[in-house]
């Protein structure tokens, strides 16, 4: 029996580094050690707000979103359940970030808006963010950085026409 699954791991592995020599897998696999990478250090680096990085994502979507939103709208823009936006408001409110009300008679509807102690938290936190964005792209001068993010674009939409809405707000397996 050991054998046998020893030569399968041989196997496998052959076939894992003949894949690996192609140009599009070697991209797509080191595309995504990077998104891990640069992922670690924003949780590292974002981690004094204690709210995490997905919660100043909300703050920051709402700033730019004139300070108020849905939940469902918030979802859809951040990529994430409604489930896990419902979650990560509760955190916010409970901290004093964002406030959530009912729009108009309608009290199935909510709404989301920034009070001004989020605020503070989103300018304080944009502040840094070219800091850290420097740290990261220091090494890029201006036109690698208009090319890298031209063809992140271009592979972010072709992803995400992929990827159905129903899909891409399903919680993923750890």
């Amino acid at each position: 029996m050991e054998v046998k699954v020893n030569n399968l791991i041989e196997e496998l592995a052959v076939d894992i580094k003949t894949q690996f020599k192609q140009p599009e897998i070697k991209l797509i696999n080191s595309l995504l050690i990077a998104a891990d990478v640069v992922s670690r250090y924003l949780d590292i680096e974002t981690a004094k707000y204690s709210l995490g990085r997905t919660g100043l994502t909300v703050l920051h979507t709402l700033v730019i979103n004139c300070g108020s939103m849905t939940p469902t709208s918030i979802s859809k823009i951040i990529f994430r359940s409604k489930f896990a936006v419902t979650k990560i408001l509760d955190t916010l409110e409970k901290l004093g970030y964002v406030k959530r009300g009912g729009i108009g008679n309608d009290r199935r509807t909510r709404e989301v808006s920034i009070t001004e102690r989020g605020l503070d938290v989103v300018n304080s936190s944009f502040v840094e963010r070219p800091d850290i964005s420097h740290k990261a792209l220091h090494r890029l001068d201006k036109d690698q950085l208009k090319m890298l993010d031209n063809l992140l674009g271009i592979i972010r939409k072709d992803v995400s026409s992929l990827i159905s809405e129903k899909d891409a707000l399903k919680k993923t397996p750890v």
